[in-house]
């Protein structure tokens, strides 16, 4: 069931949650997907699903990018899906600023954890002047381009699964015949992306992540000493000051005397900074 709400007018500020849904009527998908399914079924956990996900977008709803994540309640978001029909994914590029921090000002979001209920797939339209916090919009929508977006929210055995489909300039706002597009195979893709989350290798673990980060950053900045580069991997994996002092075995105050010496060196001041030259 998609649950049906209040229609939505492009350009007008969204109350909290801007939802604007259609029900389910159990439409087969529109032609233009058709000859993709068979194609995305075999592609389920493979580095080639995302970008065939962005070619169905891109073909059904004239779609610039793609964003897929799977959520816990309360638990940042990881990454499922994140393709673009541009080859330099900006999409690609935020994904570590939007887990690390921007995913708590997602208005989307708070809706995901307010008022979700497991039986129902919902579709979110929203704006970039629909979007409150400044720096998530800055981040997320007018560096990459992003003027409108549709997201998908479904339930499955590991918490819900975001699809959004993001749209530049160049194509407009979301409008009703979009909607039309959308919704008859909504759960179809819905359900794909699911499998695909639940089918592919597992996430690295944090160690490894921390690993590839420290790897990364040293290429980036050979300046850098290697304890500096140990930290900024583990800050890269979310680690807080008192985490890394534990996991390295020294104090606060060494943590952060190292972090401030690689801030200096990579000329950033925050998380964020770090992870955009990181991803």
């Amino acid at each position: 069931m998609i649950e049906k709400s209040l229609p939505y007018e492009p350009g007008v500020r969204a109350p909290r949650f801007p939802i604007q849904v259609a029900e389910f009527d159990g439409r087969a998908a529109p032609r233009s997907v058709h000859a993709f399914l068979p194609k995305l079924v075999d592609a389920c956990g493979l580095p080639s699903f995302e970008g065939l996900v962005a070619q169905v977008a891109k073909q059904a709803l004239d779609c610039d990018h793609v964003t897929g994540f799977s959520f816990q309640i309360d638990e940042p978001p990881v990454v499922v899906c994140m393709s673009s029909v541009d080859e330099h994914n900006p999409v690609r590029r935020v994904s570590g600023p939007y887990v690390a921090t921007h995913w708590c000002n997602d208005p989307t979001n708070l809706f995901l954890f307010e008022k979700f209920k497991r039986d129902n797939v919902y579709l979110i339209f929203m704006s970039e002047d629909q979007v409150p916090d400044e720096r998530y919009r800055h981040d997320c929508f007018t560096s990459t381009g992003v003027k409108h977006r549709v997201s998908l929210l479904k339930w499955h055995e590991r918490g819900i699964i975001k699809l959004s489909f993001h749209r530049t300039e160049r194509a407009g706002p979301f409008s009703a015949d979009a909607m039309n597009e959308i919704v008859p195979w909504a759960e179809v893709l819905a359900s794909l992306l699911i499998k695909h989350d639940l089918v592919r290798p597992s996430p690295r673990s944090g160690v490894e992540a921390a690993e590839r980060y420290k790897l990364s950053i040293g290429i980036y900045c050979p300046e850098l000493t290697a304890r500096e580069r140990e930290v900024c991997g583990l800050i890269a994996v979310g680690l807080s000051s008192e985490a890394i002092a534990l996991t390295l075995n020294v104090s606060v105050n060494t943590v952060l005397t190292f972090r401030r010496r690689a801030y200096t060196k990579l000329s950033i001041s925050s998380q964020n900074e770090l992870m955009r030259i990181l991803l």
